[in-house]
């Protein structure tokens, strides 16, 4: 790593270290009891103390949440350095500690699982939904191969919300901001008997106007329409026997996260360039107005039962996700090169989890556990344009995937304030593909390719090995290995007409993760210093690439990780919480030989070519407008992985004014991340800016707690960043633009 960075975080970290032991003499002289919270968490699937789990998780509150403005998944990134939530059109694709998937497509699980009230969900373009009625957020950094599975090599985020409660409640909430934005919630409670009580929760936003323009079309770009609730009810059947019911529905309509415009500099087929036209950063050039629409529905129920001697839990869940028809310009440019027209996808997810836990205090902590998923995902699409000539090609493809898991984990005592944990998982994932394309050909019979059927079946074992030792009640070490498993998966989007053979599914990707680090609280709980030092050892990594016709999947052979987290959390003086996280990570690929990887032709700014890296002749110079790049197969072993930002880092400031004539809570966010490549070649054009984003809120409560006003903005500073960037031979370099500065005011009421 770089002497400045190092640097800057010792910097950074004695400055914050420091703030709160200058104050001390004000805390201890008039503000006795001001002390940091405890964090519960349920990392190892029980609550417990975060300060005496041995993983690193970031915890945040519902009161962080609410304050810092948390209204969708994405926004938890800016909290979480090493966190990448890339909002594409088709949904979320996480990225932790340069660990992810880059595929958003339905049936490619993310590497970060996403979980909502401890159910699972299996893919992207369920994981962007507006929040509400948040009880709190958990991101499990590192592989959690052992007590959740499913594909969690990178980590996971869970995200809880409220549940019932027995004395009647009821909040809402109401909000105008610029880009002639409405937005609200809705939170009720109330118990029915004696035994069963319900609540609710609504959401809604509607952006009117987008942040920019279509240049082709003349149509606004980058609005949003979204809405949805999320319903529970809780039965205390009897002393020991408790079923929480769930249901959710959530439905989203936007084309913010598609990438349609070219990077400034780039131009596309036809030698087209945005920058010539006039367009601005927030500005796309399609010939035609995506606007994707998708509908996610989910049911669940939880049933406790409690033996005494031991803890039952299971937890049922159904959930379908469909991404309505819709018309796609797939090339990024005002020609028709190559667009999809009534493209669809979706899914149908049933699981079962099965847990039986330890009892409360026990001396030794076990959990067993049994786990089964069933997934059908499905995508019919039709693509057409100068690529295909007068034809359209036409795709049908379903994959299934069965698995089925059992787990066990136990945590004891060794020597006196010394703990050993052991967990063991053993899944096996079979996936199976059905396919047929069909080239359409404007005259004639249409031509198929297939029906291509094909199966097979990934069993692998994970585990996690840690000890722990307390030197004090404020202080614990640990070090762990852990071992996580993501299954090999079908290509199945990239199937269109003239596909003889059915590629082989990609590899399974496994990543062996190596870490030790301590929690730590001083001055009576003022200060608390979290920090994990980790290496990572990668294998056959799972990376998507562009192609002229779709897309593939390949494997790359190895990648080393390594790198080092801090969480400082002080209240250096009453009413004001202090949050700051530093992440150093150095991410490369180790052994990536055959890497497909594109060369931006003239008049782009070229990447230079390296005949001993790369095979083929090569590219420069080259006739403009022939195509916006060029493929070549290169060793890429030594570049920096994907979306693992070698220095980020954050910082929170709560602040609490009583005053007689009501509370006035001030809250800003500073998150500093960016410098890291959407594209294994590690092209300067399709890098993702150092991004500074700049946060705050100032809310008043009335007397009483029932009224209150919230002022807010983000993006303080309007920071131009990517929420995506791809690089390919069809639409060469294109992004997608995050949210720029955005403001309004919130009217909230509590009953």
């Amino acid at each position: 790593m770089k002497k400045n960075t190092i640097h800057r975080t010792i910097l950074v970290c004695a400055s914050l270290i420091a703030m709160p032991a200058m104050a001390q003499g004000t805390t201890e002289a008039g503000q006795e009891g001001a002390s940091l919270a405890d964090i519960v968490v349920t990392a190892q699937r029980r609550s417990e103390n975060l300060q005496n789990v041995p993983i690193s998780v970031t915890a945040i509150t519902s009161e962080q949440a609410i304050k810092l403005g948390i209204t969708q998944p994405d926004v938890i990134a800016q909290m979480v350095p090493g966190l990448q939530l890339n909002h594409s059109a088709w949904g979320l694709t996480p990225f932790l500690r340069g660990v992810g998937t880059n595929s958003v497509a339905i049936g490619n699980e993310p590497a970060v699982a996403l979980f909502v009230d401890d159910v699972y969900l299996p893919t992207g373009s369920a994981g962007v939904f507006q929040l509400n009625s948040i009880s709190s957020i958990e991101v499990l950094k590192g592989p959690q191969g052992t007590l959740f599975g499913r594909n969690a090599t990178g980590g996971v985020i869970h995200i809880r919300t409220r549940d019932p409660s027995f004395d009647p409640s009821a909040s809402a909430t109401a909000s105008y901001g610029n880009y002639d934005t409405i937005s609200g919630q809705l939170y009720g409670s109330t118990g029915l008997t004696d035994t069963v009580a319900i609540n609710f929760a609504l959401q809604g936003i509607d952006q009117r106007e987008g942040w920019g323009v279509n240049g082709t079309t003349g149509n606004e770009a980058n609005s949003m329409l979204g809405w949805g609730g999320r319903a529970k009810l809780l039965w205390n059947m009897g002393e020991e026997t408790s079923l929480l019911v769930a249901g959710s529905y959530d439905r989203r309509s936007s084309d913010q996260g598609q990438p349609g415009r070219s990077i400034a500099g780039t131009f596309t087929r036809d030698g087209y360039s945005a920058d010539a036209a006039g367009l601005g950063f927030y500005d796309v050039m399609s010939n035609l107005d995506t606007v994707q629409k998708s509908t996610t529905r989910s049911l669940s129920g939880k049933l406790t039962h409690d033996f005494g001697s031991a803890r039952l839990v299971l937890i049922s869940a159904f959930s379908k996700t469909v991404v309505d028809p819709v018309v796609s310009d797939s090339d990024g440019s005002p020609s028709p090169f190559f667009q999809t027209r009534e493209f669809a996808m979706g899914g149908r997810t049933f699981t079962q989890e099965v847990q039986l836990l330890s009892p409360e205090g026990s001396a030794v902590k076990w959990i067993l556990g049994a786990f089964y998923l069933h997934d059908r995902s499905f995508m019919d699409a039709t693509y057409e344009g100068q690529a295909f000539g007068t034809s359209k090609s036409h795709t049908d493809a379903v994959q299934r995937t069965n698995s089925i898991a059992g787990f066990g984990q136990v945590t004891t005592e060794i020597l006196p304030r010394t703990n050993l944990t052991l967990g063991l998982r053993y899944t096996s994932d079979r996936r199976s593909l059905d396919a047929v394309a069909r080239l359409l050909p404007a005259t004639g019979a249409a031509v198929s390719f297939g029906p291509f059927e094909d199966a097979k079946t990934f069993n692998s074992v994970t585990g996690r090995a840690s000890i722990d030792h307390h030197f004090s009640d404020d202080l614990m070490g640990y070090i762990a290995y852990n071992r996580g498993f993501k299954s090999g998966i079908y290509n199945f989007t990239g199937i269109v007409a003239g596909t003889t053979t059915l590629p082989p599914p990609v590899n399974p990707e496994t990543l062996d993760a190596y870490t030790i680090g301590f929690k730590s609280e001083f001055l009576n709980r003022r200060l608390r210093v979290n920090a994990e030092a980790f290496l990572y050892e990668y294998s056959d990594l799972q990376v998507q690439i562009v192609l002229p016709t779709g897309t593939t999947l390949t494997n790359a052979s190895k990648a080393t990780i390594k790198g080092i987290d801090f969480e400082i959390s002080a209240i250096p003086v009453r009413n004001l919480t202090v949050s700051a996280s530093i992440g150093l990570l150095d991410g490369r690929y180790k052994d990536f030989r055959n890497a497909p990887s594109f060369f931006l032709l003239p008049p782009n700014a070229p990447t230079p070519y390296d005949p001993a890296r790369c095979s083929g002749p090569n590219p420069y110079p080259a006739v403009q407008g022939s195509a916006p790049a060029t493929q070549r197969s290169c060793d890429v072993s030594g570049n920096r992985l994907i979306q693992a930002p070698p220095f980020s880092s954050n910082l929170q400031l709560l602040y609490t004014l009583p005053t007689d004539l009501g509370d006035f809570d001030l809250s800003a966010s500073w998150a500093h991340g960016g410098n890291y490549e959407y594209d294994v070649f590690s092209s300067p054009l399709t890098r993702q800016p150092r991004t500074d984003i700049v946060n705050g809120s100032v809310q008043w409560t009335a007397p009483g707690g029932t009224f209150n006003v919230r002022l807010w903005a983000n993006n303080l500073t309007g920071e131009k960043y990517y929420t995506i960037a791809t690089t390919g031979s069809t639409a060469g370099a294109k992004y997608a633009a995050a949210a720029p500065r955005t403001y309004g005011v919130t009217l909230g009421a509590n009953f």
